[in-house]
């Protein structure tokens, strides 16, 4: 069986789906063989946007735009991890005092494991 050679990234912009030819795609937007994240290699693919820092008229104009603010990741990291934060940054950075207080009602367990965590991510 023949692999198809792929013609274009078809990427989801807030809710507009952008088509990128291959051609124009810089090569450090390509794919990576292995999620970032999780070190797997998946089946599926997911580009993760951090920020929308663009209008989706500008995209269309310039597809190329879609790659600044994102990542590549797998369906699993993508769904269950990185939407999340991204909310979680975009109502704290709305009402800061929002994230502290449910972070203040945590158990004490879960603080505990958040701080380790924080702690080891800041030395690496």
């Amino acid at each position: 069986m023949q692999k198809i050679k792929r013609k274009y990234y078809a990427i989801k912009y807030r809710r507009t789906i952008i088509r990128v030819p291959i051609e124009d795609v810089p090569e450090e937007y390509f794919r990576p063989e292995f999620c970032p994240s999780c070190t797997t290699k998946p089946g599926r693919w997911h580009f993760h946007h951090w920020i929308y820092a663009y209008a989706t008229k500008k995209v269309k104009a310039n597809p190329v735009l879609v790659f600044d603010n994102g990542v590549w990741l797998c369906y699993k990291c993508h769904k269950f991890f990185a939407d999340h934060w991204r909310w979680i940054v975009y109502w704290t950075r709305r009402f800061p005092t929002l994230g502290l207080g449910v972070m203040k009602l945590m158990p004490i367990e879960f603080k505990k494991t958040l701080a380790m965590y924080y702690v080891e991510m800041i030395n690496a």
